[in-house]
């Protein structure tokens, strides 16, 4: 996901936007404290309105936006409005943000991981991976690239989770990043490799 490792094009986003990790943790924390409960699901725990949205936004400093950041974030709230209900899981839409902060894979992968992990307990379930994978699937799809089946991301989970015991029970992304970057999928994922296309239906969570 690093422009000088990868052929994605979704990878040279970050060319062309000012929004970085510090400005990620801007958003995140309006966000938190803005969550539209009533719009909650079992699946998705952290919605937020489109107001929410241009709040966070207007609320950064001028010189840490620029229109194309705008423009962006709007594509990728759109993509996460599941219902067109102007509402989107505000953790996808973070991790969708992975793209455009500067950094080589591990750096972006990090990142990804630290949005759910929102106590900073250092942790993550498979299923937290499962919806970081998913997340930055659909997110380079969107923007052309090709990307993984459902089978890949279950193949990835797991070889990562393959030694613990419970499944459930948060593993240590420290722990497993290396290997989770290293992985043969992933790597083919983030060179720009990938089996799937947008709107394959073998790629639908």
């Amino acid at each position: 996901m690093g422009a000088a490792e990868s052929n994605m094009a979704v990878a040279t986003l970050y060319m062309v936007t000012n929004i970085e990790k510090k400005e990620c943790l801007m958003l995140r924390s309006h966000f938190q404290s803005n969550i539209a409960t009533e719009l909650c699901d079992l699946d998705h725990h952290h919605e937020i309105k489109r107001e929410t949205l241009d709040e966070a936004i207007f609320l950064l400093p001028p010189s840490d936006i620029a229109e194309t950041d705008n423009q962006i974030i709007e594509q990728l709230f759109v993509m996460h409005d599941r219902n067109f209900s102007n509402s989107a899981d505000y953790k996808d839409l973070l991790v969708s943000l992975t793209f455009l902060i500067t950094g080589d894979v591990k750096d972006k992968l990090l990142y990804a991981c630290s949005i759910y992990d929102e106590e900073d307990k250092g942790g993550l379930t498979s299923g937290d991976l499962r919806k970081i994978l998913h997340c930055l699937n659909i997110t380079a799809m969107y923007f052309g690239d090709p990307g993984l089946t459902e089978l890949n991301i279950k193949e990835i989970l797991h070889d990562i989770y393959e030694h613990s015991k419970v499944k459930t029970a948060p593993l240590e992304y420290m722990e497993f990043l290396d290997d989770l970057v290293g992985h043969a999928i992933v790597k083919k994922f983030t060179t720009g490799w990938g089996n799937a296309k947008f709107g394959d239906s073998s790629a639908n969570s």
